[in-house]
């Protein structure tokens, strides 16, 4: 653990937590116990398992990749280089969903572009009795939200369908969730996190709005009356999304939510 920690600090800020982690998924044993008993031996290829991990790690994979898994609003997630990490900044798109849920009634809600399907699976868990459907393009991505699906047993609750956003669903939901790709493709060169994660989970096109846009065109077919929608923003992209919306829906409400770090993060869309 120490001699993982040493070699991390050159490329993780959390270097101490990151060799746990990585020791914790080589050995099979829980952090407490790695960190209860550090005079336990690895047996030869456990040696190797954390020799490999290390190496990945320092050649540029992403730690949740290495690990299979990530955390988003207190549970972990199966996850791979199919769909992208969980973020914190998306935990205030499911605390503003939840808002618009009201506490024992049910609701039927679609989360569009679901990646790994955090945001439906977290949304159905912490709303008891609501269902939901989740929709995406990847096939690839949809075999890990399914993965997800199952981990917490919720395939009576969750449909998961293979579509270009909204296309093809005629339901009418209560609420419409999105965390589409947001990214202006010019600036995807220049980040670390397009040679890691998903490309096509994160070209938003020219500014970074043209899926968000098809999306807002599409909300009057698909949202009940008096649903919401919430999508998810790059922080400068507020301005011209709240514009772009309240042109394409003027007859809605339409405001910017800012984050904690006071960023603009979630377009809402109410009062259809």
């Amino acid at each position: 653990m120490q001699s993982a920690r040493d070699r991390l600090h050159s490329v993780s800020e959390s270097a101490g937590l990151d060799a746990q982690l990585l020791l914790e998924f080589a050995t099979g044993f829980p952090r407490e116990q790695l960190l209860a008993h550090p005079e336990q031996k690895l047996t030869p290829y456990q040696e190797r398992t954390i020799e490999d991990l290390v190496r990945q790690y320092l050649a540029g994979s992403a730690l949740p990749y290495l690990l299979g898994w990530w955390e988003f609003y207190g549970r972990r997630f199966i996850i791979n280089p199919h769909v992208l990490i969980p973020r914190p900044e998306t935990e205030l798109l499911v605390e503003l969903a939840l808002s618009f849920l009201q506490p024992r009634k049910p609701a039927r809600f679609l989360d569009v572009g679901t990646g790994s399907g955090i945001i439906a699976i977290t949304l159905l868990l912490e709303h008891a009795g609501s269902t939901a459907v989740a929709s995406d393009h990847s096939l690839d991505a949809l075999k890990v939200a399914q993965k997800n699906r199952d981990r917490y047993s919720l395939g009576n609750r969750l449909d998961l369908v293979q579509a270009s956003l909204a296309e093809g669903l005629g339901s009418m939901f209560d609420l419409v969730c999105a965390n589409l790709p947001y990214i202006p493709s010019a600036k995807l060169a220049d980040l670390p996190v397009a040679r890691r994660e998903p490309r096509e989970a994160l070209d938003g096109g020219e500014d970074g709005l043209d899926l968000i846009r098809q999306l807002l065109d599409d909300l009057p077919r698909i949202v009940s009356r008096d649903g919401s929608a919430i999508l998810e923003l790059e922080a400068g992209q507020g301005g011209k999304a709240l514009t772009y919306a309240k042109r394409s829906l003027p007859g809605c409400v339409c405001r910017i939510q800012q984050d904690l770090a006071g960023k603009d993060r979630l377009l809402i869309v109410t009062g259809f």
